[in-house]
């Protein structure tokens, strides 16, 4: 990490929430820090408000509050953690159970369920049209946050765009500086081989000139540590701890201070959460997770939440995307009477303990609104083809965007 990052980074207890009369309230302070090539190897984070460490390793940060790493780590404290906390605590342990085969089932572009694999690819459509608008016509800088990165998708999305320390010496030296979108640089070779993955993933000089930095957070820490090792294999490690920052915290105790770092007070900030993460957390933690987004894309930028269609639940989620897709990964559904009645809500509940709530337009508005925000919401009728066909395998892209609902939030 690089260490200037940490000024941005703040403790995630409620108690130290940073605010206007006292800006550098639960700011951080590095101690016991080993450095490797000017970055930040190994160390610990220590709150200047109430005292709690967090640690760094391999280059990223732990922000998880303390009691929740504690019964992580094994330790008999969990009767003291609240209801609300024993949800997050939940939710961690599912996803570790995901982790060995989530990039193969449901990321990678060549070996990913088909359902998993096409609503993503139109996912990424709709944001790179939105970073498009910002970096590439309007020419502002950006700030890219990811909520719930798991094994990388984005940021190797659009790090593939970043110039990186793989590019070899003769490119870096020979090629004009006019000629630069031309550059081969080794990056993402897995994907330049595929006619139609390699155009989505190449150097751009617009992005490589105006995407400051791209973020990317998930309560998971194995999750983190495989995003690195994609990072990596994807050529784009030299990236990760100067244009790539990556932090374990759960949205609901995260806060990030950007305006510290002077080239970032006036960055325009894209903040995605989305393929249903929302929808993976009961209420409470929805309405919180969207006001921290909220707080992120201050002062001036976008939310961006995407999330399953109720009115395809029982058609599309049960008997096609979850039964012969996804169940490898989450586990087979319960069918105790509890798991029945909420599956008549558009409710999905495995027996490894994840939990699913698909939405209606209603109900995703109903979320926005109790976190206090202003919502565009746009579903099957509002969703139209865009893009390569190819890349959302043809008559594929009807059928994913009645999957979708995709909510918008500016700042």
């Amino acid at each position: 990490m690089n260490p200037d990052y940490v000024k941005i980074l703040r403790c995630p207890n409620s108690g130290c929430t940073r605010s206007e009369k006292e800006p550098l309230r639960g700011s951080l302070h590095l101690i016991n820090a080993r450095f490797k090539d000017g970055l930040i190897r190994t160390g610990t984070l220590k709150c200047s408000t109430c005292g709690e460490e967090f640690p760094i390793k391999s280059g990223f940060s732990n922000l998880l509050p303390e009691r929740i790493r504690k019964c992580l780590e094994g330790e008999p404290s969990e009767e003291k953690l609240t209801p609300y906390d024993k949800e997050i605590l939940n939710g961690i342990r599912w996803s570790g159970r995901m982790v060995p085969s989530y990039h193969a089932n449901v990321v990678d572009p060549f070996t990913s369920a088909l359902g998993a694999r096409y609503i993503e690819r139109y996912e990424d459509l709709y944001i790179d049209n939105m970073l498009n608008k910002y970096i590439k016509n309007r020419k502002m800088k950006v700030i890219f946050i990811e909520m719930g990165v798991g094994t990388g998708r984005y940021l190797i999305r659009y790090g593939s765009r970043l110039l990186n320390n793989e590019v070899t010496f003769k490119e870096k030296i020979f090629i004009k500086p006019f000629k630069r979108p031309l550059l081969k640089s080794k990056v993402c070779q897995a994907y330049r081989e595929d006619s139609i993955l390699r155009k989505y993933y190449s150097y751009d000089i617009d992005y490589d000139q105006n995407l400051q930095l791209l973020i990317g957070i998930d309560f998971q820490e194995s999750m983190i540590e495989k995003c690195i090792d994609n990072l990596r294999e994807m050529k784009l490690h030299s990236l990760f701890g100067k244009r790539i920052l990556l932090s374990v915290g759960t949205a609901q105790y995260f806060n990030l201070a950007l305006d510290q770092i002077d080239e970032f007070k006036n960055s325009f900030r894209v903040v995605t959460c989305v393929f249903q993460t929302l929808g993976n957390q009961k209420e409470k933690l929805q309405i919180d997770l969207l006001k921290t987004l909220h707080r992120l894309a201050s002062p001036q930028g976008i939310i961006v939440v995407s999330v399953f269609n109720k009115e395809r639940f029982s058609e599309f989620g049960l008997e096609s995307f979850y039964k012969y897709e996804v169940a490898p990964t989450v586990g087979e559904m319960r069918d105790d009477s509890e798991a029945l009645e909420l599956r008549r809500k558009g409710i999905l509940v495995t027996r490894q303990g994840v939990y699913s709530q698909w939405f209606s337009k209603e109900d995703l508005k109903k979320v926005f609104n109790a976190a206090g925000l202003n919502v565009t919401l746009k579903s099957y009728d509002q969703l139209g083809p865009f893009g390569d066909t190819n890349y959302i395998g043809g008559k594929k892209q009807e059928e994913v965007r009645k999957t979708l609902i995709i909510a918008e939030s500016e700042v």
